[in-house]
């Protein structure tokens, strides 16, 4: 268990990418990267794994890309290795054992993520986590295609310091 911790300097809001049922969606945090390396590299992604829309959000110093299809861990691992994205990113939830990714949606010195593209996809087989869309639809005004949505309203949160 846990224990609640208070911090002396700011802190932001994040979601989880895992989902209550045990398995993950597809979060991607890539800092001091073109945004055109980006979306060719998660274009890649989209084709390779048969992933559906992905969405491209600018932050202070790079980019963070979600899409919806839920998946198992071992899959969103693979993702990870081949999607070049940030190292600590990738690594810092294997080191302490929790599997769990987090992709902040609040200010960080006085910007939140901005949402800049949707990379769209003919794949849609893979169901959804409606939970995370519909933070998402809610924080950016976005539509977002709920076709196969698991239909749980559940989602973790957390908090952490910056």
């Amino acid at each position: 268990m846990f224990k609640s911790r208070k911090f002396k300097g700011k802190e932001v809001f994040g979601i989880a990418n895992n989902t209550i049922d045990g398995n993950y969606v597809m979060f991607l945090d890539y800092d001091n990267t073109s945004l055109d390396s980006i979306k060719a590299t998660v274009k890649e992604l989209q084709y390779l794994f048969s992933l559906s829309d992905i969405y491209i959000f600018q932050t202070n110093n790079g980019y963070h890309c979600i899409c919806f299809d839920k998946i198992s861990l071992d899959k969103y691992l693979a993702i990870l290795n081949s999607s070049y994205c940030c190292e600590d990113f990738r690594k810092t939830p294997l080191l302490f054992g929790h599997n769990q990714w987090t992709l902040r949606l609040t200010e960080k010195d006085g910007q939140k993520p901005k949402f800049i593209y949707r990379l769209t996809s003919k794949h849609n087989i893979l169901e959804k986590s409606f939970a995370h869309i519909s933070i998402i639809e809610k924080l950016y005004s976005l539509n977002i295609n709920k076709l196969n949505n698991d239909g749980i309203t559940k989602l973790i949160g957390c908090k952490y310091p910056v």
